[in-house]
């Protein structure tokens, strides 16, 4: 479990407002701020890893078998157990959850139509393909010489985004998990969430979409699953929830809903993340 130095306040502080950074999270399925460890359970070990001489770690993992479609995860100097950025390349690959309604293979001009004008490219030889970049965007794109999208890449600079909200919806989040919808869970889940089921941590285990999928996940049987899931606390007991502001030592703000009457949940922390409040951290009672 997480181990916090805290403060409990009962109000909400005014959150500061800073210029926010566009673009995506989610790339072939995997969330920027996931577990390394979901990576390699999901992909196998690396086919190469480069460390910089600032400390960060660069992982290439095949996607296909005869590797003609790789992924290659960055990992900060600052955190190398979460990744940074997700880049995917290769000439085509129909079977990818779309990006921006974009897969790679696709022609010059559905990428044009889709992302519209870009303010920067650079030139790599091999493969020689033109990189294009998106002003105030976390992603950039790769056109091979035959006019096809060959590469695509998100950063971690979205990461920094802050929430102009004062409290997460939290009625947007437990209708989400009545409804068991996949979508709307994976934008409510921060990407390393972590549910404490007696002894047991609860992770996302591979890649994050891949996750609701798996029939035999403990996070979706702990999610809306079981007796004693979210979707029994929220249809069944409909415990209420009482909001509580933590401040952490680094100045990081975090907001638990307390649900003292539930007789299966202890509570649910949210965080900011990528310019939204996400779930950080589901506790129920053992």
């Amino acid at each position: 479990m997480r181990v916090w130095i805290l403060i409990i306040i009962c109000h909400v502080a005014c959150l500061e407002t800073i210029a926010q950074i566009k673009g995506e999270i989610e790339l072939s399925g995997f969330l920027l701020g996931q577990y390394r460890k979901a990576v390699y359970n999901e992909l196998g070990p690396p086919l190469q890893r480069v460390d910089t001489d600032d400390g960060w770690i660069y992982e290439f993992h095949k996607i296909r078998p005869d590797t003609s479609v790789y992924a290659l995860f960055k990992y900060s100097a600052a955190d190398t157990l979460r990744i940074y950025a997700i880049q995917l390349n290769g000439r085509e690959y129909n079977e990818m959850h779309p990006f921006k309604g974009l897969r790679l293979g696709a022609n010059e001009q559905d990428v044009d139509a889709q992302l519209g004008d870009f303010n920067q490219t650079d030139t790599i030889d091999n493969p020689k393909v033109i990189v294009r970049y998106f002003e105030g965007t976390n992603y950039s794109v790769e056109i091979d010489e035959a006019g096809k999208l060959y590469g695509i890449q998100i950063f971690g600079s979205i990461l920094r985004n802050k929430t102009t909200e004062n409290f997460p919806d939290f009625d947007g989040f437990s209708k989400a998990i009545l409804s068991k919808d996949h979508e709307k869970i994976l934008y409510w889940l921060a990407p390393d969430v972590e549910v404490y089921a007696g002894e047991k941590v609860i992770a996302y285990q591979g890649a994050a979409r891949a996750e609701y999928l798996n029939q035999n996940s403990e996070l979706c049987d702990r999610l809306f699953g079981s007796k004693k899931s979210l979707r029994h606390v929220f249809e069944v007991e409909k415990s209420e929830a009482t909001p509580e502001l933590r401040l952490l030592e680094d100045k990081s703000m975090l907001l638990v809903y307390k649900f003292q009457k539930s007789k299966i949940l202890e509570e649910i922390v949210f965080t900011e993340y990528a310019g939204s409040w996400k779930v950080y951290e589901i506790k129920f009672r053992n």
